[in-house]
């Protein structure tokens, strides 16, 4: 078979090329997104809480931990982009990333019921699907340029996304009432998907870069970043906003389940609902975004989401849940793609697409950080501090208002 990358050593293709090469990319924006162990969730925290009886904290550390990965996305596509695997750069690493992903979750649903099997299958799962994200993400930066289809692929890209948080939630619901194998097997079944497609319909011609030449590249890509007030900036707002002591996860995966009684399949439906709004929240942000400067929308962005946050202290039942998670789910996506605009604009010339996926990482890590404190105080104290700690994310959450305007001025001074 001839395997090309997309982007070299070849004229523009056809329609149907482009329509074959978009089926790749959303088969593997779908395995990447769904086999994630913090997509279809209820199944695994269900197993760590009711078998392993792990309390709020050692849980939020748990996916912590398991998703160190994530953190290191940037770097893997150095790795992608000099080194070709098989001969290919982007095949290579999609069918490698999906095998290993499938074989650890497969590992998952028979390996011994103990914290630190669990946890190494759960880094490993992970990291099988960074490899695999990572060489899609390359694989959507190559068909782009070459078919000028950005404005097609992109949103692509975050409706097949928004669709498996959509799907994810109510699944794992289902899930969760059987036993842990079945997860394990349907999910490992999730992340091989793509691997069939892509040997089909992706075409590599062994094209390989000059090796040294792209390790200089990426060399002056991180000097670059660390000079950069821009990045810094952003690092800052990032922390600043999303590193309060939060409430959203796991503390309130442990309020439904013991002080609201709430059945896995309700908390799927939730989380479902809370998505639903997302797509919501995102249509009108695209059609009212070019009325408005990010320096206008990041505050009131950053207050409703703390005006959000109080509206928990009505949540007491299932039809008060409905209402309060979509409202949610609405703000959070808001502010979401604020900050992902943010991220954007921060980003460096000459070096984008490294940037951004490092920016993305400390998006992450903020959001990992502010779950595990606010676990801590969970269990601290017994579970009517819930609404303690929902106070103390929404008076967090609006005080960092008072810093944004100055962080988003030293972003903007490049």
């Amino acid at each position: 078979m001839d395997h090309s990358r997309p982007d070299q050593n070849a004229e523009k293709g056809t329609p149907l090329d482009l329509r074959r090469l978009a089926t790749v990319l959303a088969a593997g924006f779908f395995s990447t997104t769904l086999a994630q162990p913090e997509v279809i969730e209820l199944p695994l925290q269900g197993l760590l809480k009711e078998v392993l009886h792990l309390s709020v904290t050692q849980m939020s550390l748990f996916f912590s931990i398991g998703a160190l990965a994530w953190y290191c996305k940037p770097f893997v596509g150095i790795i992608a982009d000099s080194y070709p695997l098989l001969g290919t750069h982007r095949l290579g690493y999609i069918v490698l990333g999906a095998v290993i992903a499938a074989a650890c979750w497969l590992a998952a649903g028979v390996a011994p019921l103990r914290y630190t099997f669990l946890l190494g299958i759960v880094l490993m799962i992970n990291a099988g699907l960074v490899i695999a994200s990572t060489a899609v993400g390359g694989l959507l930066v190559e068909v782009s340029r070459r078919y000028d289809a950005s404005a097609r692929l992109v949103p692509m890209r975050s409706v097949v996304t928004r669709a498996c948080l959509l799907v994810g939630g109510p699944l794992g619901g289902f899930l969760a009432t059987f036993v842990f194998g079945l997860s394990a097997t349907i999910c490992a079944v999730v992340a091989l998907l793509v691997v069939p497609v892509a040997m089909i319909w992706l075409h590599e011609r062994t094209a390989p870069k000059d090796s040294l030449l792209a390790w200089q590249n990426a060399k002056l890509q991180i000097r670059s970043l660390l000079h950069s007030r821009s990045v810094w900036g952003f690092a800052a707002l990032a922390f600043v906003v999303l590193g309060v002591p939060d409430f959203h996860d796991k503390p309130l995966y442990y309020y439904r389940i013991d002080v609201l009684h709430f059945s896995p399949n309700l908390i799927g439906w939730l989380k479902a609902a809370a998505a639903a709004a997302g797509f919501a929240a995102a249509f009108i942000y695209y059609r009212a975004r070019p009325r408005c400067s990010l320096e206008w929308l990041i505050v009131p962005s950053i207050l409703l989401n703390a005006a959000g946050a109080l509206a928990y202290l009505l949540y007491a039942s299932p039809v008060s849940a409905v209402f309060i998670d979509v409202a949610d789910g609405f703000l959070a996506t808001i502010l979401g793609l604020v900050l992902m605009e943010i991220a954007v604009k921060s980003s460096p010339s000459g070096s984008e697409a490294f940037t951004l996926s490092l920016l993305l990482s400390v998006f992450n890590l903020a959001d990992a950080v502010s779950d595990y404190f606010g676990a801590l105080l969970y269990d601290s104290y017994t579970a009517s501090f819930f609404f303690h700690l929902v106070w103390i994310n929404a008076a967090g959450t609006a005080a960092t208002a008072l810093i944004a305007p100055s962080l988003m001025r030293w972003i903007g001074s490049k």
